[in-house]
């Protein structure tokens, strides 16, 4: 059963009578080209609306796929610059570690001499020797840490 019938059947029901031919003729009569989509457009019309659509479509597939690309260019970079990164961390971890031991070994040398000077089991010419060698182990101590304060600043 269509639902011309049910309607009228419906109709028929509540109000006991109605026009069959009317409905039918309102019906025949009714513009298959009036689709709710493409309201009043002919066959024509329809297709290079339709075809628009389509290039719009491929379009944006096109466009969505030259982003998606290049984002995964950009990801690689973006990787490949975070390994840099992380080796020129390692490096700069490892040339922090050289002078700070740099002025550990200074330092310790520094105590040494001290402990030279003060036990007094020198002659005065090593006396004098250990004195300058204490002044140029302190200007390198004191070089080390402005190179020091370079890297890390």
């Amino acid at each position: 059963m269509s639902h011309i019938d049910v309607y009228y059947m419906k109709n028929i029901n509540e109000t006991g009578n109605h026009d069959r031919n009317h409905h039918q003729n309102r019906h025949n009569n009714h513009n298959h080209n009036d689709n709710p989509f493409f309201p009043g457009m002919n066959l024509g019309e329809k297709d290079m609306l339709l075809q628009n659509v389509e290039a719009q479509i491929e379009a944006k597939r096109a466009m969505l796929l030259k982003k998606r690309q290049h984002l995964e260019h950009a990801s690689k970079e973006n990787e490949f610059l975070g390994m840099v990164k992380n080796d020129y961390q390692k490096y700069y971890d490892y040339i922090i570690g050289q002078k700070k031991d740099q002025i550990k070994a200074m330092n310790l040398l520094k105590t040494y001499v001290d402990d030279l000077i003060v036990t007094g089991k020198m002659t005065d010419a090593d006396l004098q020797n250990a004195k300058q060698d204490q002044i140029s182990l302190m200007g390198e101590v004191g070089k080390i840490k402005k190179s020091l304060d370079e890297i890390v600043s």
